[in-house]
């Protein structure tokens, strides 16, 4: 039996629109992760290494980070934000700051862990498609994140898209989650999902070029 839409990923149906066909009213675009604190036991050579003497065997926390770059039309790079480079050179994007941990206590289930601010308004005019990616740095599973979000808002508050972590492959530890593409004077909003191979956050965003020409699969 094949599954009632009610029981499929939220992702299955997010369609591309504009702001405008959203109705988003905020200038201020903020693509967040939100998850509880998780910690897995260390595996391969990790859990081997553990067995050494004053090797810690604690498990490993898992960091979720979100990124982002800005691409010319072609594809060039621009600029990337992220938690090595927390602002764009024109201030119009702004990384909230490297959360290390899920949320512990009761206020921080209510908060994002990580963040980006992206003031539409001071997006250059070069800058025609804006990829977000959300990656875990100890290359665990995000399905394995406790109550993980992956969510999209304006600064009005409206929400745009969000999807559950755990709806993702069980091997996904990077994902492209939104595309945010020029539009005249406007932005189109796609939430390709798209898997990408594990790596530093850095190279994880130079890795989205890649996806320009694919796009037509998402």
């Amino acid at each position: 039996m094949s599954q009632s839409a009610i029981d499929k990923p939220l992702k299955t149906f997010f369609e591309p629109k504009t702001l405008s066909e959203l109705g988003v009213m905020g200038h201020i675009l903020v693509p967040a992760v939100r998850f509880e604190d998780t910690r897995l036991p260390k595996k391969g050579l990790a859990k081997w290494l553990s067995y050494l003497p004053k090797i810690s065997k604690e498990p490993i926390v898992m960091d979720i980070d979100v990124g982002c770059v800005l691409l010319g039309q072609t594809g060039n790079i621009i600029d990337k934000v992220y938690y090595g480079n927390i602002r764009s050179d024109n201030d119009g994007v702004r990384h909230g700051g490297d959360a290390l941990i899920g949320a512990i206590n009761f206020d921080d289930k209510f908060i994002n862990q990580e963040q980006i601010h992206l003031h539409l308004n001071k997006i250059h005019d070069d800058v025609h498609h804006i990829f977000i990616v959300i990656g875990s740095y100890h290359k665990q599973s995000l399905t394995l994140a406790n109550k993980g979000l992956g969510i999209l808002r304006d600064n009005e508050g409206a929400l745009i898209h969000e999807f559950e972590l755990a709806s993702l492959d069980k091997d996904t530890h990077a994902i492209i989650a939104w595309h945010i593409k020029r539009n005249d004077d406007d932005w189109s909003v796609r939430a390709p999902l798209k898997a990408i191979g594990h790596d530093s956050m850095e190279n994880l965003l130079t890795q989205t070029s890649e996806f320009l020409s694919a796009q037509t699969r998402w």
